[in-house]
């Protein structure tokens, strides 16, 4: 679709048409391919899913200079196109706050927020803290050497892209529980390949965004906020949900053991908690 500035938004659908409204937020890097596995989930669970490229990523054109309240625009034109007056909320990692900034912006449109190892606010003191050493230095380098920032880390995405492609391929013919991990690796090659479409540089400008201050108060967010994080998240501390969920005046905060990929082993029970 295009706004009424004239940016290209792109987005698909998934699921049941008339299913409940559940709109996707994706990480950082991410696109519109960010999804269940098994995309026929939806359907049986009577969700109708909506992805959507933010501005940079996928086939979305770039907004230069865009702030986690300015993706709420977007969002609202786009559901106002797609006929879909009120929804609910799955963000996955760096899309927590994207997804927090709208509800907090459009209470009355945004029923319920799930969000799966979300990251909190990169500007308070300890927030570096159980991280891993490479999503330190992204954060620490991304606002001050972008473009730097943006060819090392397109050139390891890339590399990453790559490797998991082989992976799939090489698995693809095994037993069962190797096939299905063959078909996530070929789900996240899909969505990431797609992430780079445009390069990297929306992705480095993202995690600039999420290194300063936010631009609105978590505070502000009314809707109930259900929150599922690892234990031995270091991408995304624990730690930051527990300050998120802490800050939010309606918040539950589940937590399981694993690391940063939980979303894979939760994503069709947040659901049913989220559409509850």
């Amino acid at each position: 679709m295009y706004l009424a500035d004239g940016r290209a938004l792109a987005y698909a659908e998934w699921g049941d048409p008339a299913g409940t409204p559940v709109l996707h937020f994706h990480g950082i890097p991410g696109s519109r391919l960010e999804r269940h596995t098994d995309d026929r989930t939806y359907a049986r669970m009577g969700i109708r899913y909506v992805t959507v490229d933010r501005p940079g990523y996928g086939r979305s054109d770039p907004s230069p200079g865009r702030t986690f309240v300015d993706w709420g625009a977007d969002v609202a034109e786009l559901t106002a196109a797609l006929g879909i007056e009120r929804f609910r909320a799955f963000a996955v990692s760096g899309g927590a706050p994207f997804a927090l900034a709208v509800a907090a912006v459009f209470p009355e449109s945004v029923e319920r927020v799930a969000i799966v190892s979300g990251v909190g606010p990169v500007d308070r003191p300890g927030a570096f803290k159980g991280m891993e050493w490479s999503e330190r230095a992204t954060y620490w380098a991304s606002p001050r050497y972008p473009r730097a920032t943006a060819a090392i880390s397109g050139a390891a995405l890339s590399g990453a892209v790559r490797a998991s492609d082989a992976l799939a391929r090489a698995a693809s013919h095994a037993g069962k529980t190797v096939a299905a991990r063959a078909m996530g690796a070929r789900a996240l090659t899909e969505q990431f390949r797609e992430s780079l479409r445009q390069g990297a540089r929306t992705m480095v400008w993202e995690n600039a965004l999420c290194a300063q201050t936010w631009g609105f108060e978590l505070a502000s967010v009314s809707p109930e906020v259900q929150l599922w994080h690892s234990d031995r998240d270091h991408v995304c501390p624990l730690h930051h949900a527990e300050y998120v969920a802490g800050s939010l005046p309606n918040a539950m905060l589940t937590v399981r053991r694993g690391g940063h990929l939980l979303v894979l082993r939760v994503a069709e029970e947040a659901l049913r908690t989220l559409i509850a």
